[in-house]
């Protein structure tokens, strides 16, 4: 690069939080995908979402191209430049490498058509809680047997708590339950202060005190 970027689109800040860091060092706007889990400190503009798949990033991806594509239209135009000649010129000299680009998309499209029932891919996320990602694999390579599918998504399952086992839980609200008598503090720690501000969480923790109130619990065990 001969220049700084003038602007830094990000699909996930926590992964790329190095290139967020750098961004706000050097003054880059930075546009971001964001879901609950993101910290969106520094992040010039907001875009809230939760879907990571592969479809949805590059549909993402395609917004943003198009976005960029039609702020240079524009700005070529109010300098006096005509869009429709630069078009044609390039459909000249790209137009070739264009239709090996359209002919692969279709063939791709082909060769993604998938068996997999899109009730049974729901129900298999709802029952394992895992990702469209890891369900619709599970599936495929089951031949679309969901029992099946079931065995090898709890094995994947095990494999991602078993990797973030290590992991540091340090932040979590803290509820208490009173009466004249007795009083239960209950504390639930997560990873992350985004997921211990989240309205659900302080809820549970607060049940988990009034239980923990009724029961006359003195441990965790």
């Amino acid at each position: 690069m001969g220049a700084i970027s003038d602007i830094l689109f990000i699909i996930d800040t926590n992964k790329e939080h190095i290139a967020v860091k750098e961004a706000k060092k050097l003054g880059i706007p930075i546009v971001a995908i964001l879901d609950t889990n993101s910290d969106p400190d520094g992040i010039t503009y907001l875009i809230p979402g939760n879907d990571d798949s592969r479809k949805s990033i590059e549909l993402y991806c395609k917004l943003a191209t198009d976005s960029i594509l039609a702020g240079i239209e524009s700005s070529l135009a109010k300098s006096g430049v005509r869009i429709d000649d630069i078009r044609k010129d390039q459909e000249k000299e790209d137009g070739i490498v264009q239709t090996k680009r359209r002919r692969s998309k279709v063939y791709k499209e082909e060769e993604e058509t998938e068996i997999t029932n899109p009730n049974d891919l729901r129900g298999l996320r709802d029952r394992t809680g895992l990702g469209l990602r890891d369900c619709k694999k599970a599936l495929e390579e089951r031949d679309g047997d969901i029992k099946k599918a079931v065995d090898k998504l709890r094995t994947i399952g095990f494999a991602k708590a078993d990797k973030k086992c290590d992991r540091i839980a340090s932040d979590g609200p803290v509820a208490m339950c009173l009466n004249e008598n007795y009083g239960a503090l209950v504390e639930l720690n997560c990873e992350t202060d985004f997921v211990a501000r989240n309205e659900k969480f302080i809820k549970l923790v607060s049940n988990l005190a009034s239980i923990a109130h009724q029961e006359r619990c003195t441990s965790v065990d």
